[in-house]
């Protein structure tokens, strides 16, 4: 007995306490209850590994303004080789760069938190979730106030107003002056004295004043404001009132409306961007860059003369190819290996530092 008592502390003095608890629990668990212990040490390793890589260890500045928020990221950016052109809170380019930026961290941990709900009472913790309200609020401030000055710059050059959600001139049912309708789905098929008539795809006639010539049954496209009401002679001589429209020559607000990148998305108390920047308007939109900075955060142009379709979210909204894993392995994917999470660098890419309480 005394031997055995020997060796079992010759073995605890060579591995420790802890490699002999695991060499004990290795060979007394079953094989899910050891599956099930690993997870939880994979669980506790990512949870420190997340916390060290987003300073998780400081509290959380909740007081930072969006003005001071742009000064001091413009600053880093600088110091990083990428200095922006004009005023920030001017700079729509930085400000949907920005967007962008915030998206990743706060999608990042949109995804991580729900997993490290066993640890909520940390302290790491409830600042990685302080950091995810704070980023979110001022992801929508950001893009409200880049929203408002978009607004406001294509009023000022068109003198109408572009709407969130898509009433067309073939479509609305009450149109209102300083409005500018889409022409989307308006097929002419009458020519008439100042213009043309046009028919949506619900029946509805509209009349369109236009100093162009359209052949009949074409589709148009653009935009056009509303003017009142007018009446003509249909074919079977009675008269009809329609609503009038007059068309906007695309001169007047292409210029403009192709730099859009919120306005006018957005609505009810929601705000998103309209589309990504290509790498152009990066390099315009900062006196200098370096070329891994417009690779990472524009996209290329399709076509020199097409207009970059629009869309909500570019691919990397939604994480690398190891956070959408990582999304997988929280649904439920009980085999797969728990990946930590990646420290980058950069400004951007640690944007959530921006959040934390100096010292």
């Amino acid at each position: 007995m005394r031997k055995l008592l020997g060796i079992l502390c010759a073995v605890f003095c060579l591995t420790g306490c802890a490699g002999l608890k695991e060499v004990y629990l290795y060979n007394t668990l079953s094989t899910e209850e050891w599956n099930d212990r690993q997870r939880e040490k994979a669980l506790l390793a990512d949870f420190n590994s997340a916390c060290t890589i987003y300073q998780a260890d400081k509290p959380v500045n909740t007081s930072l303004t969006y003005t001071q928020f742009l000064t001091d990221l413009s600053a880093k950016l600088k110091e990083e080789g990428n200095e922006i052109v004009g005023a920030a809170n001017q700079n729509m380019v930085l400000h949907r760069v920005v967007y962008e930026a915030l998206n990743q961290r706060i999608y990042q941990l949109k995804t991580l938190l729900p997993r490290y709900q066993k640890f909520n009472e940390q302290s790491c913790y409830q600042n990685l979730k302080n950091q995810l309200q704070t980023m979110i609020s001022m992801q929508n401030t950001v893009c409200q106030n880049a929203w408002n000055y978009e607004k406001k710059q294509f009023v000022s050059k068109t003198g109408a107003e572009l709407l969130p959600e898509g009433d067309t001139v073939v479509s609305v049912s009450n149109p209102k002056k300083g409005i500018m309708y889409s022409l989307e789905e308006a097929q002419v098929f009458q020519n008439t004295k100042g213009g043309i008539l046009v028919r949506g795809n619900n029946g509805k006639i509209r009349f369109v004043a236009t100093a162009n010539i359209y052949a009949d049954d074409e589709y148009l496209n653009g935009f056009a404001v509303y003017t009142g009401i007018t009446s003509y002679i249909t074919t079977l001589k009675t008269n009809k009132t329609v609503y009038a429209f007059k068309e906007i020559p695309a001169s007047k607000y292409k210029s403009i409306y192709d730099k859009l990148l919120f306005h006018p998305t957005s609505n009810a108390g929601t705000c998103s961007p309209s589309r990504n920047v290509d790498y152009a308007e990066i390099r315009q939109a900062f006196k200098t860059t370096a070329s891994s900075f417009v690779e990472n955060w524009g996209e290329e142009k399709i076509s020199s003369d097409t207009k970059v379709a629009r869309t909500y979210y570019s691919p990397r909204d939604f994480g690398s190819i190891r956070e959408r894993s990582l999304a997988d392995w929280y649904g439920g994917v009980t085999e797969a290996t728990l990946e930590k999470p990646e420290a980058k660098n950069g400004v951007l890419e640690n944007i959530n530092t921006f959040f934390l309480q100096k010292e």
